[in-house]
C-alpha cells in the first residue's frame, strides 16, 4: 500500500493562530507514512490574516492556495482539484494528529471497494468544557473498526435504535451517515468524479453545513464502502467555553435539518430526521430529571437549532 500517493488538505479560516500547530503535527508524522504533499486551502477574508496563513504554509514548506468561496466545501473542492495523490485525507485546522494517523488509514485502501475511511477523534484538551463536549456531541465514534455498507441504510436497523433511545450520544451505535464519523475523513480521489464533489449549495449563509455527511450517504447509496478505522487518531480542539459549546450545539442542530431538507423525500432519512428530534427531547428530558444543568442546555441548544431549520424556507441557496 505505499504505492498510493497521500494529499492532505487542510481547510483553514481566519484561524492562523492554531494552524501552525495542526502543520506542525502533520509534518512530524511524514517519517510515519510519507505523504505525497501537504497543502493549505485559505478561505480567509481577513487581509491580516490572509498574510499570516501565507507566510506559516510557506515558512513551513506547505503548498499555500487561497478560496475565496464562501464555506468548507469549497475549500475542500478546491484541495481536491488541486491535488495530485490517489488518496486524499482532510485535515481540520483545529487537529493535532498522531504520528500513525495515516500509517493506519492507507491499508484500508487494499480492499478496491472501499472509497473512504475515517478515523478516531478525541479530545486534545482534558478539562471540564471538553467533558461536558465529549458527554452531549463528543466525536469519538469508539474503539471498534466498522465496514459500512449499502445495507446500513436500513429502516429495520433504524428502529433498532429505539431501546436506545434517551441517551445523550449513540457513540458506536449511532445510524448511518452519521455513524461514520465526522471532519476526521479521507478518500480515493477517484470517487469524486464518480459521486460528485462535496455539495456547495449544503450552506447557511457563508457557512457550509453538513458535507461530509451528504458525501458519506451518496458513497453509500453507490455501494461503495466505508471504513472507521479507530487506530487512525486525531485530537480535536473542543470549544474551550460554555458559550463556545452552545454555539456548536446550535449549528448542529441547524446541519441536521439542512441535510434532511436536502433528502426529504428519502424514507430513510425521513425517518432519521423524526428520530434524531425524539432521541433529543427525550435527552433533554431525562437531564432535565436528573438537574444535568449543563448537559440540558446543550441539548437544548440543538433543538433549537434543529426547530429554527425547520423554519427557514429555503436551506439550499
Amino acid at each position: 500500500m505505499d504505492s498510493l500517493k497521500v494529499s492532505v488538505i487542510v481547510p483553514t479560516r481566519n484561524r492562523p493562530e492554531i494552524l501552525g500547530r495542526c502543520l506542525e503535527s502533520i509534518i512530524q508524522s511524514h517519517c510515519n507514512y510519507a505523504y505525497h504533499e501537504l497543502m493549505v486551502v485559505d478561505s480567509s477574508d481577513d487581509e491580516a490574516k490572509i498574510r499570516l496563513t501565507r507566510q506559516i504554509a510557506q515558512d513551513m514548506g506547505v503548498l499555500y492556495y487561497q478560496e475565496p468561496g464562501p464555506g468548507l466545501s469549497f475549500a475542500r473542492n478546491t484541495g481536491i482539484r488541486s491535488s495530485s495523490g490517489d488518496i486524499v485525507v482532510f485535515a481540520d485546522d483545529d487537529f493535532v494528529v498522531e504520528k500513525d494517523w495515516i500509517y493506519n488509514l492507507v491499508p484500508n485502501y487494499a480492499d478496491e471497494q472501499v472509497i473512504c475511511c475515517t478515523g478516531r477523534m478525541l479530545p486534545y484538551r482534558q478539562d471540564e468544557a471538553s467533558t461536558v463536549f465529549a458527554q452531549t456531541m463528543g466525536y469519538d465514534r469508539g474503539d471498534r473498526r466498522r465496514i459500512f455498507t449499502v445495507d446500513d441504510i436500513s429502516l429495520v436497523k433504524l428502529f433498532k435504535t429505539v431501546p436506545l433511545i434517551g441517551r445523550l450520544r449513540l457513540a458506536d451505535k449511532t445510524p448511518v451517515p452519521w455513524g461514520v464519523g465526522t471532519g476526521f475523513c479521507s478518500f480515493r480521489k477517484r470517487v469524486f468524479e464518480e459521486v460528485g464533489y462535496f455539495d456547495e449549495n449544503l450552506r447557511v449563509g457563508r457557512v457550509s453545513v453538513g458535507e461530509d455527511m451528504d458525501m458519506f450517504y451518496r458513497i453509500l447509496k453507490s455501494r461503495y464502502k466505508i471504513i472507521y478505522e479507530p487506530r487512525a487518531v486525531v485530537n480535536h480542539d473542543d470549544p474551550q467555553t460554555m458559550e463556545g459549546i452552545l454555539n456548536k450545539s446550535y449549528n448542529y442542530g441547524l446541519h441536521r435539518q439542512v441535510v434532511f431538507s436536502k433528502y426529504r423525500k428519502d424514507p430513510y432519512m425521513l425517518a432519521l430526521c423524526f428520530g434524531s428530534f425524539f432521541f433529543s427531547m427525550l435527552a433533554l428530558l431525562r437531564t432535565t430529571m436528573k438537574s444535568e444543568r449543563e448537559e440540558r442546555k446543550v441539548i437544548a441548544a440543538g433543538i433549537k437549532g434543529f426547530l429554527e431549520g425547520l423554519g427557514k424556507k429555503r436551506l439550499r441557496i
